[in-house]
């Protein structure tokens, strides 16, 4: 009898054009967070646009939930 056990994906860092948030993607992509991984069921990554005052900046969204339902939330 043949077991598939679900592969769990890496969550895929995006691309920015601010060089700030170029570099932090730069240094995540880097490291395999593996201990971020391990203790969290969901770990995610989102960049966006918004508009302050008139002028569009750049934002990064890290979210990460864990089994019991425990969330922490980055933006840079």
């Amino acid at each position: 009898m043949l077991i598939v056990m679900p592969v769990k994906k890496r969550p895929i860092i995006p691309l920015c054009r601010s060089p700030f948030l170029q570099d932090v993607t730069i240094a995540l992509g880097r490291r395999s967070l593996k201990g971020v991984r391990y203790r969290n069921e969901t770990l995610s990554f989102e960049a966006t646009e918004d508009d302050v005052d008139g002028d569009v900046v750049e934002r990064l969204n890290i979210e990460a939930r864990t089994s019991f339902g425990d969330l922490t939330k980055i933006a840079l």
